[in-house]
């Protein structure tokens, strides 16, 4: 497998008093991941990042506190051929309403938000960047993971103190469609999903 990235190293940007500290995302074989889906040589792999440690170990600090889901779609061409990936073929859904991503910007101003530094603001802007899912075309043999960032929302449970449930509009299963275009002699899009997303839940601290 040759990855277009490979992040497994802690980094640290640290300047003045101010610091940001994340653990690089490893790029993994999509068909690794436990929801996954194989159509000829090309894999799709989906992470939905519902643990708080998580989000604040690749992020800096607690995206889902903050009501931001990110979602983590790694695909891996097997192939000869090329293939193409793009944002706007990626569609997440509850029922029949669609949850569209939050611009790049609304995150990294999240992440920026308490920093007193310009030069810290601007790597963490960088990294962000770098790590969202953007348009790429596929090498044989390559595999290419992107982060995108959806809504979310706390639901807390009237039953029992300190525990709130981490809910996207109430009511229906999470569904999420990834198109890969094979770039062959002739373009065929290959249709991934839908994937069905469970619900997290975790303890407020």
């Amino acid at each position: 497998m040759r990855a277009l990235s490979v992040f497994l190293l802690p980094c640290c940007f640290l300047i003045g008093c101010s610091s940001y500290q994340v653990v690089r995302m490893p790029v993994r074989d999509a068909e690794l991941y436990p929801v996954s889906q194989t159509i000829g040589e090309i894999s799709v792999g989906i992470d939905a990042i519902e643990n708080r440690e998580r989000a604040t170990r690749y992020f800096g600090i607690d995206l889902l506190e903050r009501s931001i889901m990110p979602m983590v779609i790694t695909v891996s061409n097997h192939g000869t051929a090329r293939a193409e990936v793009n944002p706007a073929d990626i569609l997440l859904r509850q029922g029949n309403t669609v949850i569209d991503p939050l611009p790049l910007e609304h995150i990294i101003k999240q992440v920026n938000g308490w920093r007193t530094s310009e030069a810290t603001a601007i790597q963490a802007k960088h990294y962000l960047h770098n790590l969202s899912f953007q348009n790429r075309v596929l090498m044989a043999g390559d595999t290419y993971r992107g982060v995108l960032f959806f809504p979310a929302g706390y639901q807390n449970d009237p039953l029992t103190d300190g525990f709130a449930v981490l809910d996207v509009f109430a009511g229906h299963l999470l569904k999420l469609t990834v198109v890969v275009t094979a770039l062959g002699e002739q373009k065929n899009r290959h249709r991934f999903g839908p994937f069905t997303l469970e619900q997290p839940f975790f303890e407020m601290e």
